[in-house]
């Protein structure tokens, strides 16, 4: 195998090539509704942003893809910023000169024609969308088992794996007994997931039938959904890590913190010490060992991401992601700066477009040198694709903060007014 979602840090030159693939892993893009459609839009455009962080997950030797979008202006000159932030913060990085940009509709069978012989293909996750790439239906099948909501609340009881009490369904059954069973013993505090996206797109929550038939009224009646509990989170907390899983070993590379503004998932809190019991991470293991029974493995190693909450000692397992995560770019970063304990935050924020130039400045101001106080900054990602909020045009940009947020927020708002970055504003770290 030589495309697939690979841990970052391989010794083989690597061609990163990611263009937003969860929707496309269960369903045909001639067969999406209006509202599949409009994630689906959303989640490419957001993919942008994990582009510009690859120039940093990967090596000089290494090459990348962009949307074309990249190369008008602002954003070309945007994009050399970044690319030179990454470089004087933690070094060698993929060279703007390894840059390949292609439109979405062309996106992976240029990228399938133009990568070097002998290189690996990086994939976001292995996907219907990407099959020029990877030219895999064995591939294909595995990754939909591993990444299903559903197959993982099937076999988590043979496996060990503790779990929210959850029940398997169809939109036709929710009105059936099991289902009436389920929603009297649990409501107004259900989760309902549905086949789909990630970043919590296919995931909502629920007080009963009524919501559950709001939410899936675009869909066919045989479409398949969870159930679940809702934990509540006065008592839980939600976290995340990533595992490298290969032929011969599982690790646990990061522990995240979920971080929420708004009730909706905005990025991470890292450090290295965050809790994890010796039970959390047994059972942690076990589920990438349930992962590697399925066939999600290679000698390289790939990449797995676990969500889960814990109380205590208590842990219940909510999802396996066959993929790359959103905070395995700001973990990477964390491991090539050496950060050890520091407290770290990464989150998804937004900039005016004519505020670009004073962002750019502001970043370098605070930019990221060892041991700098009160906070550093690091620019993530940024992108090309707009906006429109309250009559501002407005770009995405993936920011992460080193030490005391507090401190970042009060010197943003002063270089910047309190209408930017705004994200940042509604993240507290009371815990």
């Amino acid at each position: 195998m030589d495309a697939a979602p690979f841990a970052p840090g391989q010794t083989r030159p690597v061609f990163f090539a990611m263009c937003g693939d969860d929707c496309e892993l269960f369903f045909e893009r001639d067969q999406l509704n209006e509202k599949q459609q409009a994630e689906d839009r959303e989640n490419r455009d957001l993919t942008s942003l994990l582009q510009v962080a690859l120039l940093y997950m990967g090596k000089p030797a290494d090459h990348v893809a962009l949307f074309d979008s990249f190369l008008k202006p602002p954003w070309a000159d945007l994009l050399k910023t970044f690319n030179r932030f990454h470089g004087q913060i933690c070094g060698p990085v993929v060279p703007l000169a390894h840059c390949h940009f292609y439109p979405h509709e062309t996106f992976y069978s240029r990228a399938a024609a133009e990568r070097e012989a002998g290189a690996l293909a990086g994939l976001y996750l292995v996907s219907g969308s990407n099959h020029a790439v990877h030219q895999s239906r064995r591939w294909l099948s595995v990754s939909q088992a591993v990444n299903s909501k559903m197959r993982l609340a099937a076999d988590a009881p043979a496996h060990g794996i503790p779990v929210p009490e959850t029940l398997v369904t169809t939109k036709g059954a929710l009105s059936g007994e099991q289902a009436t069973a389920f929603f009297s013993r649990h409501q107004p505090q259900l989760m309902l997931k549905i086949k789909g996206l990630a970043g919590a797109r296919n995931v909502t929550p629920v007080r009963g039938l009524e919501d559950c038939e709001d939410y899936l009224r675009l869909f066919d009646v045989d479409t398949e959904v969870v159930l679940q509990e809702r934990l509540n989170t006065d008592e839980w907390t939600e976290m995340t890590v990533d595992l490298t899983i290969s032929d011969s070993s599982i690790e646990i590379t990061n522990v995240r913190r979920i971080l929420f503004a708004d009730g909706v998932w905005v990025g991470n809190y890292l450090r290295d010490d965050l809790a994890l019991s010796e039970d959390h991470r047994q059972a942690l293991l076990n589920v990438g060992a349930y992962v590697r029974s399925l066939g999600y493995s290679a000698p390289e190693g790939l990449n797995c991401g676990i969500d889960y909450f814990t109380n205590g000692n208590d842990i219940r397992i909510i999802e396996t992601n066959a993929r790359w995560t959103g905070g395995l770019f700001p973990a990477w970063m964390r491991k090539r700066l050496k950060l050890g304990n520091r407290p770290t935050v990464s989150f998804f924020d937004s900039i005016s477009v004519d505020r670009l130039a004073d962002y750019q400045a502001f970043a370098e101001t605070h930019l990221h040198t060892p041991n700098k106080q009160p906070f550093s900054a690091v620019p993530l990602g940024f992108s090309p694709y707009t906006f429109n909020l309250e009559g501002r045009e407005r770009a995405f940009i993936w920011q992460m903060v080193i030490g005391d947020l507090e401190a970042f927020k009060h010197a943003k708002h002063r270089a910047l007014g309190p209408g930017e970055l705004t994200t940042a504003d509604k993240i507290t770290l009371n815990f």
